[in-house]
């Protein structure tokens, strides 16, 4: 069967979503080809934290302005979202508590006055000041940077109510279809094919792939360095007279609050493959991590324990922008465990190569040219 699209989406997770939902409102007509179901890797799996900093992380990151940037956007779009599907994401300012070592204050105090300065509400809590903002920590925990209005979603709420957006806005999300090959005359993508045998006609076609996004490699005709990253987490109930309040990050793990009184526990980082299995030993890892953390949740059994690839880059950065070797192929994976905080600028940021040409300023560092430095341009 051949049909066609002004863009042709690969890949209908968060991102492609996104992409096909802020494509859509420029009034292209739009196709998202997913492998599997809509949503049913990575952006379901994910826990939905939108809490873009990292301890002493510099002011002037690339990465960390492109996340801020996207986050900025999430409460118009999720009120855009909601009223338009009449679905709910659960958008909750929990605020996260990110535990430190004594030794760090003076640079933490440092750190969290510039950004202070920036506008970005955060400070350094010690003592009795941390246990009255999160009773149940264990005592051995000193120092925290908190930092109140870092948000959360329900990933795989967010991620229903984007699909469900993306069709409401005109964009056809097509489920089972595993892209396979192009169709190209000259450096123009021209159409696509699916292991079905169907052919899809376009004008434009966008990686958004996830951890699948490597298997592109061979029908682009330029290596995608993008491999599956497994994370595993737990749900566990809340427990003890103090429940948890905050998003905690310590012990290399996060403890998310949600609010049907469940806590979110995450995440591994294994390298195997696109195996999705919960093992033993990551769910005993994450247990105990748990457990250092809050005490009282050495009484409490796990309720359901989940897995998902990430799709990770060498430097655990996206990759946006055009493809070189291409006129009309644009790259958007690689987002690694922020998919869901950078969809809404990725999808914009898609949107406005597809419509003009022109990349962002703030996407140009995280373009595939860094691991492709002597590819410049299409043939």
């Amino acid at each position: 069967m051949r049909s066609s699209a002004d863009v042709v989406v690969v890949g209908g997770g968060v991102i492609g979503c996104s992409v096909g939902y802020y494509l859509a409102a420029r009034g292209l007509r739009v196709t998202v080809l997913e492998r599997g179901t809509v949503g049913g890797q990575a952006s379901s799996a994910a826990t939905g934290l939108l809490a873009p900093f990292k301890l002493l992380a510099k002011s002037d990151d690339s990465y960390l302005a492109l996340q801020r940037a996207s986050l900025a956007l999430f409460p118009a779009l999720v009120a855009e979202i909601e009223a338009t599907t009449g679905m709910t994401v659960e958008y909750h300012e929990t605020g996260t508590l990110r535990l430190a070592q004594e030794k760090q204050v003076a640079a933490l105090r440092s750190w969290a006055a510039l950004w202070s300065d920036a506008g970005v509400s955060m400070e350094v809590v010690q003592g009795d000041r941390l246990a009255s903002l999160e009773p149940g920590l264990a005592p051995s925990y000193r120092v925290a940077v908190s930092i109140p209005g870092e948000p959360q979603v329900r990933a795989v709420s967010f991620m229903a109510a984007m699909a469900q957006a993306a069709r409401l806005a005109g964009v056809t999300l097509l489920e089972g279809c595993q892209v396979i090959g192009v169709e190209r005359s000259g450096a123009r993508a021209v159409a696509v094919r699916t292991a079905h045998g169907d052919t899809l006609g376009c004008s434009h076609v966008v990686l958004a792939a996830g951890a699948w996004s490597g298997g592109a490699s061979g029908w682009l005709g330029l290596e995608v360095p993008v491999r599956p990253l497994q994370g595993q987490s737990l749900l566990l109930p809340q427990a003890g007279p103090a429940p948890v309040r905050h998003t905690l990050f310590g012990e290399g793990i996060y403890i998310v609050p949600r609010a049907d009184k469940t806590l979110v526990v995450g995440s591994t980082y294994d390298e195997v493959g696109f195996d999705c299995q919960v093992t033993p030993d990551g769910v005993a890892r994450l247990k105990a991590s748990a457990r250092r953390l809050v005490p009282a949740l050495s009484t409490v059994e796990v309720l359901q324990a989940g897995a998902g690839l990430r799709p990770r880059t060498p430097d655990s950065r996206p990759i946006l922008g055009p493809a070189p070797l291409w006129e009309n192929v644009t790259l958007a994976t690689g987002h690694n465990g922020f998919g869901v905080l950078l969809s809404p600028l990725t999808g914009r940021i898609v949107a406005d190569v597809v419509m003009t040409g022109q990349l962002a300023d703030i996407a140009r560092p995280f373009t595939i040219d860094r691991f492709h430095a002597s590819i410049t341009s299409a043939v």
